[in-house]
């Protein structure tokens, strides 16, 4: 099941997820000229104490076409991306996978995102949702 969070923000929304040793992501509808910046933080341990690991994606989709750039990870935990967008491209997908060297059990990782919009048009407000 997928949950939805159509919210509208001004500048930045923070997230708190919970990545089940696999994958995660955001879904932006992007309408306008701008550009986006991600900064993931992990948590350091997963739910049962395992060390923590994770990798992140920005995918940008216009029509049928794709494009994707991956986070700079300064450390397993913590990364940062940015990418420029034109009204033409219909979403922003920031994706996040949990790669830990621990896949036992039903350990959870859990991270927070931070995604900021500056827009050339002084529309800041996006709509994003999350599984």
């Amino acid at each position: 099941m997928r949950s939805r969070l159509p919210l509208r923000i001004r500048r930045l929304a923070t997230i708190k997820h919970e990545a089940f040793s696999s994958c995660g992501g955001i879904k932006i509808n992007n309408t306008q000229d701008a550009t986006y910046s991600f900064q993931l933080k992990g948590d350091k341990v997963g739910s049962e104490g395992a060390e923590a690991a994770f990798r992140g994606r920005i995918v940008v989709r216009t029509g049928k076409e794709s494009r994707v750039e991956p986070l700079k990870m300064t450390s397993d935990t913590y990364g940062s991306g940015q990418v420029s967008v034109k009204a033409s491209d219909a979403a922003v997908y920031l994706l996040v996978v949990s790669t830990p060297r621990f896949f036992r059990g039903n350990q959870t990782y859990s991270y927070e995102v931070l995604i900021e919009c500056g827009s050339q048009n002084g529309n800041s407000g996006m709509a994003f949702s999350a599984p």
